[in-house]
């Protein structure tokens, strides 16, 4: 078993705690493309120290707080963890309907190809790369507790 970290942004945060996200697409080149059922992974998302307490931007959708980019983002302060249950390797146009529902964006495929432009720059949907799908389950703690 491989822990490792993973960076989500806000809203797939969000679709994580309210439970409509279970699965993550990443490019085959990904570190996550070596993951095997049972593997974990601690979420690293932007966050904030603020008078002693961990705040979330998923949570504090605020700009008045300086945010740490989710690379600094220590393990001790994750609050979900998942547990890799399947991976698969296909085309990102290969994605399905009921995937693009797993993946927690709304609107489909043509949601999903939305986001994944918006993430990776114009025309890159067109450009079909391989991915890594992975399944998890979601865990609504640390890692390590």
């Amino acid at each position: 078993m491989t822990d490792r970290g993973i960076i989500f942004s806000a809203p797939m945060v969000q679709a994580l705690l309210a439970g409509r996200k279970s699965q993550t697409r990443r490019l085959a080149s990904s570190p996550l493309a070596r993951a095997l059922p049972g593997d974990r992974l601690w979420v690293r998302e932007r966050f904030a120290l603020v008078d002693g307490a961990t705040l979330f931007r998923a949570d504090t959708p605020t700009d008045s707080i300086r945010w740490t980019t989710p690379l600094q983002m220590p393990r001790k302060l994750s609050r979900l963890t998942l547990t890799v249950t399947g991976l698969r390797f296909e085309q990102l146009q290969e994605i399905s309907e009921s995937d693009a529902d797993a993946e927690g964006v709304k609107g489909g495929v043509a949601g999903y190809a939305a986001m994944w432009e918006e993430q990776h720059g114009a025309s890159s949907w067109e450009t079909n790369p391989k991915l890594v799908a992975v399944t998890f389950e979601v865990r609504h703690s640390n890692i390590d507790r």
